[in-house]
């Protein structure tokens, strides 16, 4: 988790600085940088290159690591978090982050992996979809149940497919 706040006579963190979640590295189940400010959705096809960040992040992370062969590792796994925006600076980017109301607002997604571990780095194959979407309307956030592998178009829009060096956490 971490806050950021500019200082000075800034009023926004510089973008490098800012923080982002989605990704190989954060939760797997949304593609990279796609997650937050808070509910608002960013659109991949419609953004361009540059993605919304946020002064406010919050994940969470587990993994089960388990062998399959001296060489290969199996993992399953569950993601949450998300991005918020402080509430001074909020402008039609979603609700700001707030203590009481965060919880309703997390994306989470699970998913398994393959690991190729060879000794001197690790390659990672991850899969995931997405059990929660904070953009939805609230009572249709919970996207678990419309899970449909043999459906190609819930897969080309819900499967995520990261690869990786190293473990991501």
């Amino acid at each position: 988790m971490g806050i950021a706040k500019p200082y000075g006579n800034s009023m926004t963190l510089p973008y490098i600085k800012q923080f982002f979640s989605g990704g190989p590295n954060s939760i797997r189940a949304f593609q990279i940088n796609s997650v937050g400010p808070g509910i608002y959705f960013q659109d991949q096809n419609n953004l361009g290159i540059l993605q919304l960040g946020g002064d406010v992040k919050l994940e969470m992370n587990a993994e089960y690591r388990f062998d399959i062969t001296r060489m290969f590792k199996g993992a399953i796994f569950y993601d949450a978090g998300n991005i918020w925006m402080l509430p001074s600076k909020i402008d039609k980017l979603g609700n700001p982050f707030s203590i009481a109301n965060f919880h309703n607002e997390l994306a989470m997604g699970v998913g398994v992996g393959i690991r190729i571990d060879l000794s001197f780095f690790i390659m990672r194959f991850d899969s995931a979809t997405p059990i929660r979407k904070p953009w939805l309307p609230e009572n249709n956030r919970w996207v678990a149940q419309q899970i449909d592998f043999a459906n190609a178009s819930w897969r080309m829009e819900n499967l995520v497919f990261n690869i990786a060096i190293g473990y991501p956490f």
